[in-house]
Formats: C-alpha cells, structure tokens, sequence
C-alpha cells in the first residue's frame, strides 16, 4: 500500500515531518503508540480514577480538535469542508480505524461521524474492564467531534452517540449539533 496523494502533500507542506526519532504534526512532536500500550493506560486509569476518566478522554478529545483546527485550518487557511475531509484522512491515515463524515450540514448546523474497524474498540473489548463498563469507552472519539462541531460552527454543541461500536453496535457514531 502506497502512501495516500493527502499524506505526501502532508509531508511536502511540513504539516507531518518524518525524520529519524522525530514526527511532527502541525508543528507538534508527535508519538505513535501501539494500541496494547493505550488500552493499559486506559483499563490502568480508569482502576485508579473510576468514572473521572470518562470526563478526561472526552476533554482531552475536545481540546485536541480545538488545537487541530487552530493548527491546520486556520494556520493554512482552509475552509471547513476541506478541514473535514483533510482531519478524516489524517486520522484514517494514522490508524484509527476506518473514520467517515455520515452527514455534515453547515445550514442546520449538524455533523454525523462514524467510526468503525477500531483497533483500540477490539483491544478494550477483549479486557476485563470491559465487562463492567454500561457505556462506550470512546469517549475521546466524542469529545474530538464535540471539539470540532463547536469550531466549524462557532457555536455551542451537544454531542451524542447514535451508537457504539464498544458497547456491541456495527460502528460507532457520534451526533453534533449547535445548541
């Protein structure tokens, strides 16, 4: 498999930077980590925090979509379509799974993400911690959605799952829609 046409102009335009014991994403040292060594962290953080780390993930989302937006579409002055489009690519380029736009309306202000195929989903969903959770532990996916609603529509959103690939669904899939 090739390197995408979206990540060579990502590597030309010194938005990523590869070079030995460094990578950088919008001008920001980056780190991949192998989804085993996340899924510790997570079931590690939640014994030790309970249900405060669901805040956490949902927060730590939520900013990260925030500083994405202020790094990559205002600092390259690109317009929210071409943002979508461009933060689905990058993150389906990193791994996550397979991260879709189901519908975005800039009129009525509502976006739809889906999220399937995730590898941090199945690994999480082989531990133990699994098995006492009643709700879906992505909740990073929804914050970073939440994160970016309230910035390509410059309003205040609500977030809420239509489903969870977690907790059993197809896929998961988040709503936003400005308040």
């Amino acid at each position: 498999m090739g390197i995408s046409k979206y990540a060579q102009k990502m590597i030309f335009s010194g938005v990523m930077k590869l070079k030995e014991g460094k990578l950088k994403l919008s001008k920001t040292r980056a780190i991949i980590l192998p989804t085993p060594f996340i899924a510790s962290f997570l079931e590690e953080s939640y014994e030790e925090n309970g249900e405060e780390i669901f805040d956490f993930m949902f927060n730590a989302g939520k900013n990260l979509a925030q500083d994405t937006v202020e790094r990559i579409a205002k600092d390259n002055n690109m317009g929210k379509r071409e943002f979508l489009s461009k933060t689905i690519d990058s993150a389906n380029l990193l791994g996550i799974g397979k991260l879709e736009i189901v519908r975005v309306n800039f009129s009525s202000e509502v976006l739809e993400v889906s999220l399937s195929d995730s590898p941090l989903v199945e690994e999480l969903g082989n531990s133990e911690i699994s098995e006492d959770l009643d709700r879906p532990f992505s909740l990073f996916l929804k914050g970073a959605v939440h994160g970016i609603g309230q910035e390509i529509f410059d309003k205040e959103v609500d977030s809420e799952y239509i489903s969870s690939e977690f907790m059993g669904d197809e896929r998961t899939k988040v709503k936003v829609e400005s308040i």
